[in-house]
């Protein structure tokens, strides 16, 4: 929560009152007074409002607010309202679940009207309102699971979408080379950078079987969610791309391509290495009706031509197996160069691990 949120909430309900602090944490405090309000701003209007209810109850009864806090957080899309009664034993708050299931203790009332009316109102406020209000902006809100669970409206879930998918695509780094995705300001400069240096390589018919035309450049496009430009590790010297296409039923389409006067130093291994423990690590998201998925490529399939030895090799060598004839054709190669001799081949995680072992 932001400063002057916080400032507001401390300064109009003095409960919530906490002390300068001189280390990073004081066991002697309570984790609220050592951590403040864990939640976003979204709720700072939903804490104010419980607060303010809470105030008035006591002044019903002609008292002030005697309750410690211990702890405000948010869990499992959900506000926690953690407190305690004075004269009564310090307990557990809540015993967590699975899910987000789990069971909620209260402070012992001892039949104390006030006390039952406290544990009811923060109750609303934990399990009732906060899960129906946008933890980022406070609008109305609905739980959106994930690694982390939260309360958020449609507007602010799908900027946690692309940020998440951004955060998780974004780079590599390895002991020689950075793979990192372009940016939007570079994509198209990137592009035609790499279409001219293969063309003028004369690699372009080597490695795509057809002539370098208008035709066959537009089937080429380096601006995919899970493609990664190849740098050396001084973010500078651009020297080839790796990526995937084409997920479909846990299969995913490797593509890969080293600049000629960079070949035969192992830069293409390094990359390959790189983006397979992390696409078999299940650290890549791509965006799937609006929403963070997981990338599960449990089948790597790849496809090279026949007099490609360098690249069987490399592929040879990571665990990649040949598949039998006529089980995986390369729709990209097969649209440019039907003709062109090839050779498909296949990956599992088992096989890669077993390889690497």
């Amino acid at each position: 929560m932001n400063k002057e949120h916080d400032e507001i909430l401390q300064n109009t309900f003095p409960w919530l009152k906490r002390p300068e602090k001189t280390k990073d944490y004081d066991r002697n405090l309570t984790l609220y007074k050592n951590y403040g309000f864990e939640c976003s701003d979204g709720w700072f209007q939903l804490l104010y409002d419980l607060n303010k209810e809470i105030a008035d109850r006591y002044a019903q009864e002609g008292k002030e607010v005697d309750l410690k806090i211990e702890q405000i957080k948010s869990k499992w899309a959900h506000l926690c309202f953690y407190y305690s009664i004075p004269g009564h034993a310090d307990g557990i708050q809540a015993i967590d679940g699975i899910g987000g299931a789990g069971i909620r203790f209260y402070p012992e009332s001892d039949g104390n009207e006030l006390y039952k009316d406290i544990a009811q109102i923060v109750d609303k406020y934990e399990h009732e309102i906060s899960g129906k209000t946008c933890e980022w902006c406070g609008q109305p809100g609905t739980p959106r699971k994930g690694s982390w669970v939260y309360t958020l409206c449609d507007s602010c879930y799908e900027q946690h979408t692309k940020t998440k998918i951004k955060n998780a695509n974004i780079s590599v780094l390895t002991e020689r080379l950075w793979i990192t995705k372009p940016t939007t300001r570079t994509v198209n400069i990137i592009n035609e950078e790499y279409l001219t240096q293969i063309a003028e390589a004369g690699e372009f018919e080597e490695y795509y079987g057809a002539e370098f035309c208008e035709e066959t450049k537009s089937v080429i496009d380096l601006n995919q969610p899970l493609f990664f430009l190849i740098y050396l590790c001084d973010r500078q010297t651009y020297i080839g791309y790796v990526g995937f296409t084409g997920q479909e039923d846990d299969e995913i389409f490797l593509e890969f391509y080293i600049f000629t006067e960079y070949r035969n130093r192992g830069y293409a291994t390094e990359a390959l290495q790189a983006i397979l423990d992390r696409l078999f690590d299940n650290r890549f998201l791509v965006e799937e009706d609006g929403k963070p998925q997981i990338v599960r490529g449990h089948r790597v399939l790849a496809t090279v031509r026949e007099d490609n030895e360098i690249s069987k090799h490399i592929l040879e060598n990571l665990g990649f197996k040949r598949n039998p004839d006529g089980e995986y054709v390369d729709l990209k190669l097969s649209i440019i160069a039907p003709e062109v001799a090839s050779i498909d081949y296949h990956l599992t995680k088992e096989l890669y691990f077993e390889n690497k072992i």
